[in-house]
């Protein structure tokens, strides 16, 4: 095991290991920090198979190079991925009302896998439906429908004369997403692709 307790010190403004007493820059810290963490994984879950426990936590590295030791919440759960750098770009750049922020909160408790659209009981909800779970009115919810279509959050399409709401997948996505429903939004100013 890779110990980094003790092991360096700071002389003079030079990192010096003390094991050895070379005088040693970032980047070879940087990857005793990777060993160090890579090492404390390793022995938990040596320890959690001893004691003939599930490891069900995984060693993730961000973008930023850093290591986190991850579980799983809800293992084999349905999930709404937030793409939060989208979201946040659009909170800010766009005046969206609070009863609009809300109806898509709400809403993403029912987007449906792989469509991604708004799916009640098995079903597309009516205006009605929508409007007794949002807790507003039939014109509030036109006007919010109206404003998230021209924000190119939602779109909406009649089928059977039903109407089906699909919310944007680069914002908000129930997984791997049905190819007609990428196809819809595929030249949303939120693809990165595009």
């Amino acid at each position: 095991m890779y110990n980094m307790q003790n092991r360096y010190q700071n002389y003079d403004g030079q990192i010096v290991d003390l094991k050895t007493g070379e005088i040693v820059d970032l980047e070879q810290i940087k990857q005793a920090i990777e060993m160090s963490l890579y090492d404390k994984y390793v022995e938990s879950a040596q320890t959690l198979i001893e004691l003939n426990q599930d490891v069900n936590f995984r060693l993730i590295t961000a973008k930023n190079g850093e290591s986190y030791s991850c579980v799983n919440v809800k293992e084999g759960y349905h999930f709404v991925k937030v793409f939060k750098v989208d979201v946040r770009r659009m909170l800010e750049t766009f005046d969206i009302s609070l009863s609009t922020r809300g109806f898509i909160y709400t809403c993403l408790a029912y987007l449906h896998f792989p469509t991604n659209s708004i799916v009640i009981d098995g079903e597309c909800p009516s205006i009605e439906k929508l409007c007794s779970i949002c807790k507003i009115g039939k014109s509030k919810l036109y006007e919010i429908l109206k404003e998230l279509e021209q924000y190119e959050i939602i779109k909406r399409k009649k089928v059977n004369g039903q109407m089906i709401i699909y919310m944007n997948p680069f914002l908000h996505s129930t997984g791997l997403v049905h190819e007609d429903t990428y196809k819809m939004f595929k030249d949303s100013s939120y693809n990165p692709y595009k």
